[in-house]
């Protein structure tokens, strides 16, 4: 019988919930009852912090409420373009969106014959929402949070413990491959080569070989050939030297096969030389 997966794992129980002691509670706007209209209000409430509040700073709400940062207006009453943060989707549900930490909403256009407004969420997608929904100015407090690294394996233990059971990860490579979800093998890429490289080329019909006999080596062609190039430099640089020309007579060429014979640096051009005295 096989074990349980991590994907098995991971799903909540049935029985246990884990109960802390750490929420203070909800923070969202205030039940829509209209009762800021009739002065300060006592009591607590909690608010999603706009970065630049501060101790003892009062916190306006309503359509007359200034644009300052951490007052509360519905959103026909902000321009265009404003930063908010903490918007309603539908007309007091009490804040949806941009509420992380370092999230904002941009404000792009109002619809005053629908009464809706256009506004831009921090994903990057553009929301319709009815004019009347409630938004804090400013940006939520704590951009970056997520930018600064745990450094070590506790504070990730501590940070993922009053979340959910997601960790520490196994990497799939780690795992026999009966334990792994998908139950595929990785092999190691040196696995995969051929033991040896296939260097032998097909043998193939030469069809350019020189006439048996003039190399002086029988049906076989001469073992090393300069290059026609500088061949044809070094001849004509020797014969320049010797005075000699293509149409020379007989016994200059049984001169050139003299000399070829005596110094065997020619020894390499006598199948040249040969095709041209024949």
């Amino acid at each position: 019988m096989g074990r349980v997966i991590r994907a098995q794992r991971k799903g909540a129980g049935s029985v246990f919930r884990s109960h802390t002691h750490h929420r203070k509670g909800p923070a969202r706007f205030r039940s829509l009852d209209f009762g800021e209209r009739n002065g300060y209000l006592k009591g607590k409430e909690l608010f999603v912090c706009a970065e630049g509040m501060y101790s003892g700073q009062f916190v306006y709400c309503g359509r007359k409420a200034s644009l300052m940062v951490g007052n509360v207006l519905p959103l026909r009453s902000i321009p265009e373009g404003a930063v908010v943060c903490n918007v309603e989707h539908h007309v007091g549900d009490r804040g949806v969106f941009a509420r992380c930490s370092g999230d904002y909403a941009i404000v792009i256009s109002h619809n005053p014959d629908n009464g809706t407004t256009r506004v831009k969420l921090p994903s990057g997608a553009k929301k319709i929402v009815p004019s009347g929904c409630r938004a804090m100015i400013g940006q939520v407090a704590g951009g970056g949070r997520t930018e600064k690294p745990l450094l070590k394996a506790g504070n990730a233990y501590h940070k993922f413990r009053v979340k959910r059971n997601c960790w520490p990860k196994v990497r799939g490579v780690a795992m026999n491959p009966v334990e792994h979800p998908m139950e595929e093998v990785t092999t190691s890429t040196l696995a995969t080569l051929p033991l040896f490289a296939a260097t032998r080329r097909p043998a193939r019909r030469s069809v350019s070989l020189p006439p048996a006999g003039l190399d002086g080596s029988g049906d076989r062609p001469p073992p090393l050939l300069p290059r026609p190039r500088r061949l044809l430099k070094l001849f004509l640089c020797e014969s320049q030297l010797l005075g000699f020309k293509l149409n020379m007579s007989e016994d200059v060429k049984v001169r050139v096969r003299t000399l070829c014979n005596l110094f065997p640096l020619w020894r390499l051009w006598r199948y040249y030389l040969s095709l041209l005295f024949v």
